[in-house]
């Protein structure tokens, strides 16, 4: 009985042992990355995903497509005059609906939702279009036809033909709730991707290079992955590869336009002042001046160092939810090392600067270092020196910046903060 017992423990000890090693092994693994990496690589695959449901969508549309033109000959057969028009409304709704699915100029997987109104097909703009009031009638003839026995008339041939296209008409109403929804969630994946673009300029050059290994297998594919590579190569210095991923987010002419033409403006900027200004008045003038078109113009006006014209503009996205506490933390180090700003500036910046590093929490170490550097350039250079050491052990891997700044503050001199440092 002993014995027995002792096998008993012997083999759960080792599935136990079997399965706690299987747990190493997979967290071993996924800590040889970084967190800010397996999340990149998540939302590739959520945006494969995206993708897919856009096929499907396609493929039911082909199908429904297929029936109303296999039906098309036999529907000049049919003498019920009813039923011939409220077939032939079904049509002329369904080209009103026109998804533009087959529209393969730009592949529209690519190009997600267009700006600006959808032209309607040549067909449907020479004819009245179908009003509302007809899709209600529309419904109510379907309705009766499924009820009752109009269709006796007809021959079998016949009445096969009106219930398939019948068919095809409910299933493309469904289709197209189907695509607007898809459609709808288009611009849910900008902000995320915008997120692993190093917005503030404080990541390491090896994380940038990281996050654009993650992206390139996408470059063709996914327009929010084009657009962030390009913004990540402008951070890096490669700025014809930069050029070349931006231009065709620009060509789409859809919601990340003018993202890519305002990122296409600061990269000008290291070269060519007068891009910023040309670009600035054209996303004003076509109201598209979304926030992040609005942050990137902002780092071209730093690029210029024009440091009062870049606090307008992020002065003015403090008021946007999720980019609030980024633009305050820029404001907070413009108005720390630009030379502009005098004694009484700086004094009324480190209150904000120690209020933002008061609000972050215990493991954020970028409003830390922030606050060091507006208390150094305010002139309390051991209290900065402190601070900064702080800022320096939160951030463990990501300590290159930090330990720069520390042995900057050791020569107490003029602090030359550099914005764009993994530029060449």
């Amino acid at each position: 009985m002993r014995d027995l017992f002792d096998k008993c423990v012997t083999v759960a000890a080792v599935f136990c042992w079997c399965i706690l090693g299987s747990w190493q092994l997979t967290h071993c693994q996924d800590d040889s990355e970084s967190e800010p990496i397996l999340s990149l690589r998540r939302l590739g695959k959520t945006f494969s995903e995206y993708q897919a449901e856009f096929d499907a969508i396609a493929r039911q549309s082909d199908q429904i497509m297929s029936i109303l033109r296999e039906t098309e000959k036999q529907l000049g057969t049919i003498q019920d005059q009813t039923a011939r028009s409220q077939l032939n409304l079904m049509s002329a709704l369904m080209e009103q609906q026109a998804l533009g699915l087959n529209d393969r100029n730009i592949d529209s997987r690519a190009v997600g939702i267009t700006r600006g109104p959808r032209r309607a097909p040549p067909n449907v703009r020479r004819t009245r279009l179908p009003t509302p009031e007809q899709m209600v009638t529309t419904q109510n003839w379907i309705k009766q036809v499924q009820s009752t026995n109009q269709l006796a008339s007809l021959s079998a041939t016949q009445q096969t033909v009106v219930k398939s296209r019948i068919q095809a008409f409910e299933n493309y109403q469904q289709l197209r709730q189907q695509f607007m929804n898809w459609q709808s969630k288009w611009t849910t994946f900008w902000p995320k991707y915008w997120a692993f673009t190093d917005p503030e300029g404080y990541r390491s050059r090896a994380y940038i290079e990281s996050a654009i290994e993650e992206l390139k297998p996408f470059q063709a594919s996914n327009p929010n992955a084009t657009l962030a590579l390009g913004i990540l190569y402008i951070r890096i210095g490669n700025d014809q590869v930069a050029k070349e991923c931006l231009e065709p987010v620009i060509a789409a002419n859809n919601s990340l336009s003018p993202i890519a033409l305002a990122a296409k403006a600061w990269l000008g900027a290291f070269s060519d002042k007068s891009t910023l200004t040309q670009a600035t008045k054209f996303l004003t003038s076509d109201d598209s001046m979304t926030p992040y078109a609005k942050w990137i113009l902002a780092q071209g006006y730093i690029a210029e160092n024009d440091h009062s014209k870049a606090i307008r503009l992020l002065e003015g996205l403090v008021t946007e939810k999720s980019m609030e506490s980024a633009a305050r933390r820029q404001v907070v180090l413009l108005q720390s090392v630009s030379e502009n700003f005098g004694s009484s500036i700086r004094q009324k910046n480190l209150k904000l600067a120690a209020l933002i590093d008061d609000l972050a929490g215990p493991e954020e170490w970028y409003p830390k270092l922030l606050h060091a550097v507006a208390c150094y350039c305010a002139g309390q250079l051991n209290e900065a020196k402190q601070i900064a050491e702080t800022a320096n052990e939160i951030a463990k891997e990501d300590n290159i910046l930090t330990s720069e700044i520390i042995e900057a503050f050791k020569a107490e001199e003029p602090l030359d903060w550099k914005f764009f440092r993994h530029r060449p």
